[in-house]
């Protein structure tokens, strides 16, 4: 049963060729495991009961494990009777005809749902994996059909070399028309599939569709209702939308060549201000008894030549920058003080 729910990982679950039939859940869960219940091809019970043997002797670290997987690698066919009336009186396994079906978490009240559907996709994956092992076994024939033409064309047996290559013609002849059959199943285990797919989504749409009827006989709200209401919503909020427009149209009509040009006498504004405050920070002193004086003597040293002192006013200093920068950029303003 552990065996049976198999690989959990979506690649493990793509990649898994042991050939078994597992029904899986929306969530990916198995919840069956399909298999014929006599015979040693790929899908019986047999092929699968040692496949699990062997899965468990040599990859568990459980000793206890290991020894059962041994059990299981070599029972013999006379014993999966019992294997199946155990299986079936635990309640983990329903048996129909010749199919036995395994519920690796124990049957459930809805355990027949999709029995159908399901018994005809077991059927198409048996039948695929027969025609695979057809195609290999008749390519094989092929194969060596071709290496025996060529030994009997060597050796001088040109007609039996003959018969060998018709042999080999035969033996391609039917590998294309088993992979023609096999691209038909693909195709009708894609539908079937879907239409499981569909006929759960045919029920959620009519679950929905009850749901929404009984939404409106509780809200009393008839579809012409609805509609009705949404038209006069859509009215309001058209009329909003011109009244605002027009409201903004009338308190934003304003030119931008004038705004442009007044913000251009602003900047000239500013940076004559910027120049005239660089100015004076260059040249310190300001009006009435404040004066800027050169260096003292001490300060320049005994070999320069000192003239008389001068003084100059910081509003004489702001109208001779102000008179020297006229018609200059405000770059080069700023460059020039």
């Amino acid at each position: 049963l552990d065996y049976a729910q198999g690989p959990v990982d979506l690649e493990e679950v793509v990649s898994d060729e042991s050939g078994i039939f597992r029904v899986r859940s929306d969530h990916g869960q198995v919840e069956k495991v399909m298999l014929y219940r006599n015979g040693m091809g790929a899908s019986s019970l047999a092929s699968f009961v040692r496949l699990a043997g062997a899965h468990f002797s040599r990859r568990d670290t459980n000793a206890k494990s290991m020894q059962l997987g041994e059990v299981l690698s070599n029972l013999p066919d006379r014993a999966m009777t019992l294997v199946i009336e155990t299986l079936v009186k635990s309640n983990y396994a329903h048996l129909d005809g010749y199919v036995i079906t395994l519920f690796p978490r124990g049957m459930t009240s809805n355990h027949e749902a999709n029995k159908t559907s399901d018994e005809a996709l077991f059927q198409i994956h048996s039948t695929k994996i027969a025609i695979q092992t057809r195609i290999r076994r008749l390519e094989a024939d092929a194969q060596l059909a071709k290496q025996n033409a060529v030994k009997a064309k060597r050796s001088g047996t040109a007609r039996l070399a003959l018969t060998h290559m018709r042999r080999r013609k035969a033996a391609l002849d039917e590998v294309d028309r088993c992979a023609t059959i096999l691209t038909n199943l693909d195709t009708s285990e894609l539908s079937l599939e879907r239409a499981k797919g569909d006929k759960q989504l045919i029920q959620t749409f009519s679950t929905l569709k009850i749901a929404m009827e009984g939404i409106r006989r509780e809200s009393g709200v008839d579809s012409e209702d609805v509609h009705e209401l949404m038209n006069d919503v859509r009215e309001d909020a058209k009329m909003s939308s011109l009244s605002a427009s027009a409201f903004g149209d009338a308190a934003f009509d304003i030119d931008e060549d004038e705004l442009n040009a007044e913000f251009k006498l602003l900047e000239e504004e500013c940076a004559i201000e910027a120049c005239a405050i660089e100015a004076c920070e260059i040249f310190p002193g300001g009006g009435g008894d404040d004066h800027a004086y050169p260096p003292s003597d001490s300060e320049r040293g005994p070999d320069v030549k000192v003239g008389p002192k001068t003084k100059e006013s910081s509003d004489d200093v702001h109208a001779r920058v102000l008179a020297q920068t006229a018609g200059e950029d405000p770059k080069q303003k700023l460059e020039l003080a």
